[in-house]
């Protein structure tokens, strides 16, 4: 009776309610997600403190269920993600998500709306309201709870001069919960990055001419997904990493001074490859005098990823 009464004691634990909340998602990305960002255990340690300190402090349930509800739901698609898809939320998901239509998110939801979908809610969310619900406050408090107070409301302190001065969300909030305000954040500096482009474009009056006006000509436009510039030897980098562009390099129209629309591949690819709204300026010409070919590494059509979906865009 005694063991009995002294795990239902534990279980009673704000401090479990926060552990049951924080650390079940982290769990499920150790066992199924390829890689975990560095800052994730650092980031859950500290909001296990800062959230059981300022349960302690409120002794109310309510702000208890307020507090980690947040984490709870982020924390459920934290879960799916690792399970299902083996890695953890970027901010590269999240655009993914955002530019979803409608039909294709209903049929993610059809496919993953299956057994173990449902096994995996009720433990998790089930497990959290019978923790709370069973939640019981200590009486009075006693040295230990004083410096786990203590050091919570330093980690408190922590996370929220960090994200309010120097907005860093990334590495302060865990899982999904830090990658959508930094996914918002990175969007409003891309937004000003071309606004101001655009206004750079305006002023630029240099006039472009063709040299061989009376002939067709082929331009060869190389796109090279997760390259940058700073490690091209056709830009100056001191190892030789394109030769056979240097070689070319008399032949070439290199660019100096260009932004990519997007950071990521799909959306920047639909914005320089048409003339569609939101495309800086009018990308590349696909007029009627212009026959794109795109000889793409992903086969067309092929396993229907965006990218070979798109090697097939600027046909149309």
């Amino acid at each position: 009776m005694n063991a009995r009464s002294d795990l239902k004691k534990w279980l009673s634990a704000p401090l479990v309610v926060v552990i049951w909340t924080l650390w079940v998602p982290y769990g499920f990305e150790v066992a199924f997600s390829d890689f975990i960002r560095e800052s994730e255990l650092n980031s859950r340690l500290g909001w296990t403190l800062a959230l059981v300190a300022l349960i302690w402090l409120a002794r109310r349930r309510w702000v208890a269920v307020l507090l980690t509800l947040p984490f709870l739901l982020t924390g459920l698609a934290d879960i799916y993600y690792a399970f299902y898809f083996g890695g953890v939320f970027s901010t590269e998901t999240l655009d993914a998500v955002f530019h979803t239509d409608m039909g294709e998110a209903s049929e993610l939801v059809t496919a993953y709306l299956n057994l173990p979908s449902l096994l995996i809610f009720m433990l998790y969310v089930g497990g959290y309201a019978w923790l709370v619900r069973h939640m019981r406050f200590p009486r009075q408090y006693g040295r230990g709870h004083w410096v786990v107070g203590v050091l919570g409301v330093g980690a408190l302190a922590f996370a929220v001069s960090q994200m309010a001065l120097k907005h860093r969300f990334y590495d302060i909030l865990p899982g999904l919960l830090g990658i959508a305000p930094t996914y918002v954040q990175n969007a409003e500096s891309y937004a000003k990055l071309v606004a101001d482009y655009r206004r750079l474009v305006a002023q630029d009056a240099t006039p472009v001419h063709l040299l061989h006006d009376d002939r067709a000509h082929t331009y060869v436009i190389i796109i090279g997904e997760a390259m940058t510039r700073t490690h091209m030897s056709l830009y100056g980098y001191p190892r030789l990493t394109t030769p056979r562009l240097d070689v070319l390099r008399d032949q070439l129209v290199v660019m100096e001074d260009v932004v990519a629309p997007f950071v990521q591949t799909r959306p920047a690819l639909k914005a320089d490859c048409s003339r569609r709204a939101g495309s800086i300026r009018n990308g590349i010409s696909t007029t009627r005098s212009a026959l794109p070919i795109w000889p793409a590494r992903q086969v067309t059509g092929s396993s229907g990823s965006p990218i070979s979906s798109l090697s097939a865009f600027p046909r149309s």
